[in-house]
């Protein structure tokens, strides 16, 4: 995995008023990114909005409460977090008017072995703990 924080360079983080202010404005109203390596593949993610959840949740109904339902969530958060894989787009619209590609990300992701998308999942999870940790730190004492 690469571009991976750990904890003590979380700690040793400091910030001017200015890139605190940008951070947090980039935190909260857009995404971050993080490249993978993962069986020779390189992956780009990136963390997806809490729309972008409930697309997922919906995406999914048909797996609730079954033994399925952890793997389609899995499925279907990588397909909303895959940038690129080895520099090509996960997903190429075949007009700049198709809006909805997140059923067409999830079946290509669905055709991945399961290995593969464990192992893209815990660099997807790794970048929302660095995420998590980055706005703890710029939000601990400040409320």
């Amino acid at each position: 995995m690469t571009d991976e924080l750990t904890p003590e360079e979380v700690e040793k983080i400091t910030f001017t008023e200015g890139e605190e202010s940008l951070l947090k404005t980039h935190l909260l109203n857009g995404s971050r990114t993080k490249t993978i390596e993962v069986l020779g593949h390189s992956i780009l993610l990136r963390t997806i909005s809490v729309r972008e959840e409930l697309e997922v949740i919906s995406l999914i109904k048909e797996w609730e409460d079954t033994r399925g339902f952890s793997k389609a969530f899995k499925t279907a958060v990588l397909a909303a977090s895959i940038v690129t894989i080895d520099g090509e787009p996960l997903y190429t619209p075949f007009s700049t008017e198709e809006k909805v590609t997140l059923p067409k990300k999830f079946e290509k992701v669905g055709k991945f072995y399961p290995l593969f998308v464990n192992k893209i999942y815990e660099g997807f999870r790794e970048l929302e703990e660095d995420t998590d940790k980055l706005l703890q730190k710029l939000t601990s004492g400040k409320d």
